[in-house]
């Protein structure tokens, strides 16, 4: 069901339907504002995240059928999630076929969709690091996006990895909710460079 991953427990995902709920913008934000080991409802998680009672218990309730949450009942319907971490692992040996589910998309829209709600809580502002900083996020510190083009062997790559890995377990590590944190979410993401993928296919075609 999970397993231990850099000592941190982790959710193997191990088929189709759960890769779907996974990657489907709103299921990543269900799961991404749980907390492990906390039972919660599908009203508190609702009121979180800003969406509709109903459709989160919709998700919440398909999550569960795909044991990908837990839920019991008691007065009202409680649902916790199974891991702190959850990993595609080999269901990505079916993105080829299944392009339309690719995580990253998923991962794009959760993310977009949090930058619109962002800017739509901090309206009234001239100035997004002022909106920030007066509601005690650090100010323009605590929102940045950094794209770089590297040009790695691949050795360099498996390295890089393990530096940014490193880099994040030293962090999440030391990481403690109390009155002076504010809680992030941080993604970082590497790809080839797109148009050196269309000139090696044009080359191979050409050839």
């Amino acid at each position: 069901m999970s397993k231990k991953n850099n000592d941190k427990t982790t959710y193997q995902i191990k088929n189709q339907e759960q890769a779907d709920l996974l990657t489907d913008p709103i299921g990543l934000t269900i799961l991404v504002a749980m907390e492990e080991g906390e039972w919660v409802t599908a009203k508190k998680l609702a009121r979180e995240i800003d969406e509709k009672p109903s459709m989160v218990m919709d998700y919440l309730l398909r999550m569960s059928e795909a044991d990908m949450v837990e839920s019991r009942q008691e007065e009202d319907m409680m649902f916790r999630k199974r891991a702190q971490y959850y990993s595609l692992g080999q269901v990505f040996s079916s993105i080829p076929e299944n392009v339309d589910n690719h995580w990253v998309f998923g991962l794009i829209q959760h993310l977009s969709s949090d930058f619109r709600d962002l800017l739509g809580l901090l309206q009234g502002y001239d100035n997004i690091g002022d909106a920030l900083e007066d509601n005690e996020y650090y100010g323009r510190e605590s929102l940045f996006l950094g794209i770089q083009k590297l040009y790695l062997t691949e050795e360099d790559l498996k390295d890089f990895r393990q530096e940014i890995n490193d880099t994040i377990k030293k962090y999440r590590d030391t990481s403690r909710k109390t009155s002076e944190t504010r809680e992030f979410e941080a993604a970082f993401f590497v790809k080839p460079y797109l148009p050196s993928i269309y000139r090696i296919v044009t080359d191979k075609k050409d050839k």
